[in-house]
């Protein structure tokens, strides 16, 4: 007699196949997940541990991070933590270096451009500063510009390390110098003669030209821009080290063009031609004398007008820096902005004293004012300006 689902309904028929085929499967994939004692016991032995672990779920999380497996004791430290894998070398590269050595036996390319970098380097280094012990400022500027262009122990130099940022600045302020009859280089002057004269009142003055000074300056806002201070990193060099060799290299400028202009005045009042020139002037005109000091004054008094000039745009530079941190509590900056209102005060007392003297008065009150607070914050003071901070 056929079996009773052969008589039911084809739908109800091949429902309850469906059903039986399904509960086989369940039964199948319990049977596959689950393991039987001796299974375990095999397992525990060829790890090298016993029997089966019990493991809470809280701890079979952590083997489960740690990439073990449950049924192995607990690892030692540093679980749940995996322990520090070794690097290794790509099979090609491993290949190529193999390849390498085994051409031409000798040691790999890398370590051969290495050597010849160092050695570059090296070299490039003693002519630098050969070059700028002799003063050929010219040399040293190809010198350095090799280098900076020269690969060394991975990679370009870096001009904040030893302090090396300053050698740019003295090349490009040297490299064209200028001076009044340098003593290694004697001319044939005959003797008695104007230019001997002259030679002799005007003693060998090395001076910079503006075009080195505003090289310079663009060196130094370069370096400001490419290492701005960084909280991350706030010890390293960055532009709160730039900042004052800048504003110094401003004030150098100022006081430089004031001394030579000084210098050429001294010059032309003693040179033999000029006191010709002058007896003749008074012998022709008698009546309308002119008083050469009273011109030389009126001369002194424009060189230092423009040095004043020079001095308030160096002083509205620094008060727009010393606005915003880090800058406002950097202390060589702010006692640098303490000098520079003294220097104006002098500046304005020397150009027109009735006129001027409650700006001066001013500047020294502020320059005062920050030496005090200097003081209070703990900094050293020169004892040039001891007095002022109270």
């Amino acid at each position: 007699m056929p079996p009773a689902h052969h008589f039911l309904p084809i739908w109800q028929s091949q429902g309850s196949e469906q059903i039986q085929h399904r509960r086989q499967r369940r039964k199948r994939r319990r049977t596959d997940l689950s393991l039987d004692e001796g299974e375990v016991s095999d397992i525990a032995s060829d790890d090298g541990h016993d029997g089966d672990i019990q493991v809470s779920l809280e701890e079979s999380e952590q083997y489960r991070v740690a990439g073990h497996r449950t049924q192995r004791r607990k690892p030692p430290a540093p679980f749940p933590h995996a322990a520090a894998s070794a690097p290794q070398k790509s099979s090609t590269t491993t290949e190529l270096e193999e390849d390498v050595d085994g051409a031409d036996g000798r040691s790999t390319r890398n370590e051969s451009s290495q050597s010849l970098q160092t050695q570059h380097h090296s070299v490039m280094t003693t002519i630098l500063h050969r070059c700028l012990l002799k003063g050929d400022y010219v040399r040293a500027g190809r010198a350095w510009g090799l280098l900076l262009r020269s690969r060394h122990a991975g990679g370009l130099p870096d001009l904040r390390k030893q302090g090396i940022w300053g050698i740019g600045a003295e090349i490009l302020l040297r490299r064209n110098e200028t001076s009044h009859m340098p003593p290694d280089e004697p001319k044939d002057i005959p003797d008695g003669s104007v230019e001997q004269e002259s030679q002799r009142a005007s003693p060998t003055i090395s001076t910079v030209s503006s075009k080195a000074f505003q090289a310079a300056k663009e060196y130094y806002e370069q370096l400001i821009l490419q290492y701005p201070f960084q909280k991350t990193h706030p010890h390293s060099v960055n532009a709160l080290n730039f900042y004052p060799t800048y504003f110094g290299l401003c004030i150098y400028e100022a006081e430089q063009r004031t001394r030579a202009g000084l210098k050429r005045l001294e010059v032309t009042a003693s040179s033999p031609r000029s006191s010709a020139t002058r007896q003749g002037q008074e012998d022709e005109d008698e009546d309308e004398p002119q008083s050469r000091a009273d011109e030389r004054n009126q001369e002194v008094l424009e060189l230092k007008q423009v040095e004043l000039d020079s001095a308030q745009r160096i002083a509205a530079k620094m008060d727009e820096l010393l606005v915003s941190p880090p800058y406002d509590k950097y202390q060589p900056l702010r006692q640098l902005r303490g000098m520079v209102g003294l220097w104006l005060a002098d500046l304005l007392d020397n150009v027109d004293a009735r006129t001027n003297r409650g700006r001066a008065d001013v500047e020294r009150d502020k320059a005062r004012d920050v030496f005090s607070r200097l003081r209070k914050d703990g900094a050293i003071l020169p004892l040039q300006v001891e007095s002022l901070a109270g």
